[in-house]
């Protein structure tokens, strides 16, 4: 009986801005990349999800079925409906669409690659039972044979070893191996069940069964049974020394050496479809659902040579991935943005985006918007009197009026107030003549962002 997994490690949903069901998911250098319909390629890049390729290869909308990776990681490859082939460049940022014109059928289920980029040797399966080879020199594609391993039923699963050797199962519960000289039946496997996934590494090759079974092929050329539980098992992946089942309801792992299986029920009432073991561990299925689990432990870095990077580079990059990019405070983001010279994560360049738009809008929202001209300058030249206007009136005539004199007696004080009026006036006199407002900022001329910086910096 699975018991519960000795760890704090959670498998929790997170938020995703897409509805397309998810149907397949890898990990690429820069984070997992997930497929799904109308064509939707989504990246978790930065603090979270966002689709990458919105419409498909060729903008079809096609339902993508299946995806895979480069040795290198730096391309990510999608197949589905339609004869839809395409593959996104993470350093280009940019979608390849490809078209396939031989004669197999081109609803394509599965996909995998070898090969760094631009050196790719790939396996694309269809529903009528047929591996299509296909090999890169660049970012140009050339098809080769479409053999039929089986008798024609689905190629439900194809997976290439890190050997070259390839591995295919189809819904009929037979599999097969392709060493380079063409594919052939291998081991004894009695069961006519429906075959859903397949892992093909240094761990061995194991397949995932509707029957509830994992079935693991050994180097005697026989596939041995192993129980995992009573639903159908639609994924399965091997990574750190720990092989992870995904099944209906709950998500199985243990040891690859052994031991006892571990279970948790999905944390979602969605239907989970495929699974990618890395950093984090995530689980994709319908309606864009999205369930991650960070790793126990930081991946583990290389100790760089002397002609490498610093020592620090290894720390520094191991603060940036996502597990616990939510837990830094702003003060710690900012001292990563600044040592982000030591670091090449796509990551890095993101939040010192973000930063920089956030002094860009802070300078835009300053009260300070005209700058008075008085303020402007203090070393000022003298104002060129304006030119006197003479008018000339008629002279009018008017009776004189005599009035009786009135005697008043002084106010306190009058006198001094007098003479402060005086003062004030001068003083106003004088800074208008000292002090004229410069050519360049007229009065109430509102400054542009990149001339109040200017002024700020002087």
């Amino acid at each position: 009986m699975p018991t519960p997994p000795e760890t704090d490690a959670e498998w929790k949903p997170v938020y995703t801005p897409f509805s397309a069901d998810l149907t397949d998911v890898v990990h690429a250098a820069n984070g997992p990349y997930a497929v799904g319909t109308s064509g939707v390629v989504a990246g978790k890049r930065g603090g979270g999800w966002e689709a990458v390729v919105d419409t498909g290869p060729a903008d079809n909308n096609s339902t993508l079925k299946a995806a895979a990776v480069t040795d290198d990681g730096r391309r990510v490859w999608f197949v589905g409906a339609s004869g839809a082939i395409g593959a996104y460049d993470l350093d280009e940022r940019r979608k390849y669409n490809y078209t396939y014109d031989g004669d197999a059928s081109p609803e394509w289920h599965d996909v995998t690659v070898t090969g760094p980029v631009g050196e790719e040797r790939a396996y694309v399966a269809n529903g009528s039972g047929a591996v299509v080879e296909f090999s890169v020199t660049g970012t140009d594609v050339t098809f080769g044979a479409t053999p039929k391993p089986g008798d024609g039923a689905t190629i439900r699963a194809v997976q290439a070893a890190p050997s070259g050797v390839a591995y295919a199962v189809d819904t009929s519960g037979r599999a097969y191996e392709n060493a380079g000289s063409g594919w052939s039946a291998i081991g004894s496997l009695e069961v006519q069940l429906a075959f859903n996934d397949i892992y093909a590494g240094p761990e061995g090759v194991y397949v995932a069964a509707g029957d509830g079974r994992l079935y693991r092929y050994d180097d005697s050329g026989e596939w041995t049974p192993v129980r995992v539980g009573q639903n159908a098992l639609r994924s399965v992946d091997v990574h750190g020394g720990r092989i992870v089942v995904l099944a209906d309801g709950a998500i199985y792992e243990r040891p690859v050496s052994g031991g006892e299986w571990t279970s948790v029920p999905t944390p979602t009432g969605s239907d989970l479809l495929a699974l990618a073991l890395g950093y984090p561990d995530v689980v994709v299925g319908n309606a864009g659902t999205v369930v991650n689990r960070p790793p126990h432990h930081p991946p583990e870095q290389p100790e760089p040579t002397p002609d490498e990077q610093p020592a620090e580079r290894g720390q520094v990059c191991t603060l940036l991935v996502e597990a616990l990019v939510d837990r830094l405070s702003r003060a710690e983001l900012v001292e990563l943005i600044e040592r982000r010279d030591r670091c090449d994560t796509a990551l890095v360049e993101q939040l010192d985006e973000i930063t920089a738009e956030r002094r860009r809008e802070r300078l835009r929202r300053l009260p300070v918007t005209r700058i008075p001209a008085a303020r402007t300058r203090v070393d000022c030249e003298p104002v060129e009197p304006r030119a006197e206007r003479r008018v000339e009136y008629e002279p009018v005539e008017y009776e004189p009026v005599e009035y009786e004199p009135v005697e008043r007696e002084p106010r306190p004080g009058g006198e001094r107030r007098r003479e402060r009026r005086g003062e004030r006036r001068g003083e106003s006199g004088r800074r208008r003549a000292d002090c004229a407002e410069p050519e360049r900022y007229e009065r109430g001329e509102t400054l542009t962002v990149a001339e109040l910086e200017r002024l700020l910096e002087a």
